[in-house]
């Protein structure tokens, strides 16, 4: 890559690249701090909006009737005659 830093030596190319990373490594920390914050207080505000919502849902008054299964086994899961097996218990 000859042609990359033509006008430039490399001396100043790798002085310019160890300064870039300094201040990158000074600054990350508190990059990386800033952006935890800015997840935890988002966090926070959707679980108080979730539980406000659900908190309304139950004190609203409004009821749903509940559906009533008809649980007869016997009659849904056959499709003959239930055969009686017998069998011994091993210790």
């Amino acid at each position: 890559m000859y042609f990359a830093n033509k006008g430039i030596s490399s001396f100043l190319v790798l002085a310019l690249v160890i300064i870039f990373g300094a201040v990158l490594l000074n600054f990350l920390p508190f990059i990386l701090m800033i952006a935890a914050a800015f997840i935890g207080v988002n966090y926070i505000v959707k679980a108080i909006k979730k539980w406000d919502n659900k908190k309304t849902k139950i004190f609203s008054g409004k009821t749903e009737k509940a559906e009533t299964v008809n649980s007869d086994f016997s009659q849904t899961y056959t499709n003959g005659n239930v055969i009686d097996v017998e069998y011994t218990e091993i210790k």
